[in-house]
C-alpha cells in the first residue's frame, strides 16, 4: 500500500510539474509583438544638397605624402663566401666510439691543426647536421673551417671535406 501511495504522489507531482498553464495568462508584451505594426507614410528619399558630393570613384592616392620604399633586406648569410676562401668540414668524432678517439679534441684544436699546416684560417664554427644514427657513422656535430681555397688540398689530404656552396 505504501508503494501506492508513493506511486500516486509521483505521478500527480510529475502532471503537476509539466503541465500547461492556463490559457488566459498572456503578458502585455507578448499581446503587443503579435499585432502587426502600422503602416508607415509614404518614404521619402532625401534630396543631395550641394554640401553632400556623389563620388563615382576613389582617388588616385597622392604620390608625394607616401614615404619612399626601402631596400630589400639582404638574408643574412651565416657562412659568408668570401672571395679566395672555402669551407671545408669533419665530423667531431664517430659514433659509438671513445671520445679520445675524435680527430680533434675541439674546434680550437682543429684551427691550430690548420694553421700549423701552412693554411691561413678566415673563420670556424661547430654545426650540427643529420646523419645515420648507427655505429660507425659520423656524429652529428662537425667541425666547419673557413680556409684559403690555394689551400684546398692540403686540407682534403688531413681528411677535411669541402662544403659545396648552398646557393
Amino acid at each position: 500500500m505504501k508503494r501506492y501511495w508513493l506511486l500516486i504522489l509521483l505521478i500527480l507531482t510529475l502532471t503537476a510539474a509539466c503541465g500547461t498553464t492556463a490559457e488566459g495568462t498572456e503578458t502585455p508584451a507578448m499581446e503587443a509583438t503579435l499585432q502587426p505594426a502600422e503602416a508607415p507614410d509614404v518614404l521619402e528619399t532625401p534630396v543631395p544638397t550641394s554640401a553632400m558630393t556623389v563620388i563615382d570613384e576613389y582617388p588616385a592616392p597622392a604620390t608625394d605624402s607616401y614615404p619612399a620604399p626601402a631596400s630589400p633586406v639582404p638574408t643574412v648569410d651565416p657562412y659568408p663566401a668570401v672571395e679566395g676562401f672555402v669551407w671545408v668540414i669533419i665530423p667531431v668524432g664517430e659514433q659509438c666510439a671513445d671520445p679520445s678517439e675524435n680527430s680533434y679534441a675541439s674546434l680550437q684544436e682543429a684551427v691550430a691543426a690548420l694553421t700549423a699546416a701552412g693554411m691561413t684560417v678566415n673563420a670556424s664554427a661547430v654545426t650540427e647536421l643529420s646523419v645515420c644514427t648507427e655505429c660507425g657513422c659520423p656524429t652529428s656535430a662537425h667541425y666547419r673551417v673557413q680556409i684559403e681555397a690555394t689551400s684546398l688540398n692540403d686540407a682534403i689530404d688531413l681528411g677535411w671535406v669541402q662544403v659545396e656552396d648552398e646557393e
